[in-house]
This record gives structure tokens, C-alpha cells and sequence, in this order.
């Protein structure tokens, strides 16, 4: 029996699937959807949040211009797009849930490289930025609760920071 070799998920298809895998967390998490893709907007801007400080994107202002305009997160986008205020106001008011989600995303995230469209082949640069180091720092549940801390504070005084 032979089988046909399945192509390799490009860096679109691997963002749509952390997506899906945030959506369905958070829902988890949160309780009460059926649909993690009809998030209602505070579940999606938790959602949008973990995602991001995920992937080392912190300013609330830059998730919520990256959510308005990337098709990847068309899902969260479904009743209503989370402004910045909102994905604040998520990290004060549902610290819980946000942090439960960061150490679940930062947990397994980092185990899934993105593959260039043209190439096939992991993308470097991300490789380098988030892979690598993820594989060298995260040796234990504890340091992956550390670093969610130190990402959620991050965000935090980045979201202050008048110069951005």
C-alpha cells in the first residue's frame, strides 16, 4: 500500500491552526460555547491576547490592529473585532483565564514551527525568535508559569509605555 505524501502546512495554515487551538482553549477554559469560533468579544480578546504574548507581540494597540486586518483571525472578528481597550481590560479583569491560557499556549506553541508558503522549509527567523529559545528555556511546568507571568506583566507596562 502506498500513500501519497500529505504537503507540508504552510506558515497561513500553521496561524490558522494556533488560532483554532487558542479558540478552543479559551472556550475550554471559559465554559459555556459550543463553538470556539463564535467567541463572544471578551473571550475573543483573551483569545487575541494569548495568541500574541505568545508569540512576542505585547502592545495591546498592535494585537488589535493585527486581529482588524489579518484573515487568520477572522473567528474572533464575529461579533466585533477587539479593540485595544478591550484586550487590556481582559488582562485586568480575567487574569485567571488569561494566564491559564498563556501557559497552555506557551506550553505546546512552541512545538509546532511555521513552514515558509515558497519553500516548505521552517521558517528561520521564526525558528530563531520563538522556537529555539523556547526549547532551551522551558524545562518544566514552573518555567512555563514563570514566563507567562513575566509576558502578562510585560504586556502590562508595555500597554503604559507613552511612546508606543
Amino acid at each position: 500500500m502506498s500513500s501519497t505524501p500529505q504537503p507540508k502546512p504552510d506558515g497561513a495554515q500553521q496561524k490558522r491552526l494556533l488560532v483554532n487551538i487558542v479558540s478552543d482553549t479559551i472556550a475550554a477554559l471559559a465554559g459555556g460555547e459550543t463553538d470556539a469560533s463564535e467567541l463572544p468579544l471578551h473571550k475573543a480578546s483573551v483569545a487575541a491576547a494569548v495568541y500574541h504574548y505568545s508569540v512576542g507581540i505585547l502592545k495591546s494597540q498592535e494585537i488589535a490592529g493585527r486581529v482588524k486586518i489579518d484573515p487568520a483571525f477572522a473567528p474572533w472578528r464575529k461579533n466585533g473585532s477587539p479593540s485595544a481597550e478591550d484586550i487590556a481590560r481582559v488582562r485586568d479583569e480575567q487574569p485567571d483565564i488569561l494566564r491559564r491560557g498563556l501557559v497552555e499556549a506557551l506550553g505546546w506553541s512552541w512545538n509546532v514551527p511555521l513552514r515558509s508558503v515558497v519553500t516548505g522549509m521552517a521558517t528561520q527567523a521564526y525558528a530563531d525568535k520563538v522556537v529555539a529559545g523556547r526549547h532551551q528555556q522551558f524545562n518544566s511546568q514552573a518555567e512555563v508559569e514563570v514566563e507567562a507571568d513575566k509576558r502578562i506583566a510585560a504586556a502590562a507596562a508595555a500597554d503604559l509605555d507613552p511612546a508606543g
